[in-house]
């Protein structure tokens, strides 16, 4: 008797199997989004680097000319970024000055 109640017991029941996938389920729908391929943080580096190019540029400009550039395209203009200005490669937009600090902003997302 007790052979046959242990042979009955050795597979899972269906609702066990249900509530495992639906377990999985959840954790792959909250994890999934969170996890960035190496191509997205490549981007996010590369812009965190452009912008900090910019903004040493925009030093150099400002301690040579004792005020800062009406515009990034003076920066292509005097010298100080012969290849031109980089754009964000997160966004593909083109990165703008804050008019208070003089520093660059781009996106918003990471640490950035």
């Amino acid at each position: 008797m007790h052979c046959q109640r242990l042979r009955n017991r050795i597979g899972m029941s269906l609702l066990e199997v249900t509530l495992v996938v639906l377990i999985i389920a959840v954790l792959a729908a909250v994890l999934v989004p969170r996890i960035k391929s190496p191509t997205d943080m490549a981007r996010e580096n590369s812009c965190f680097h452009n912008k900090a190019h910019i903004n040493s540029a925009l030093e150099r400009y400002f301690m040579t000319n004792e005020a800062y550039p009406a515009a990034l395209s003076d920066l292509v203009d005097e010298g100080y970024m012969p290849s031109g200005v980089p754009v964000c490669p997160v966004t593909g937009a083109a990165y703008t000055t804050d008019a208070t600090s003089h520093l660059i902003s781009g996106h918003t997302s990471g640490s950035h």
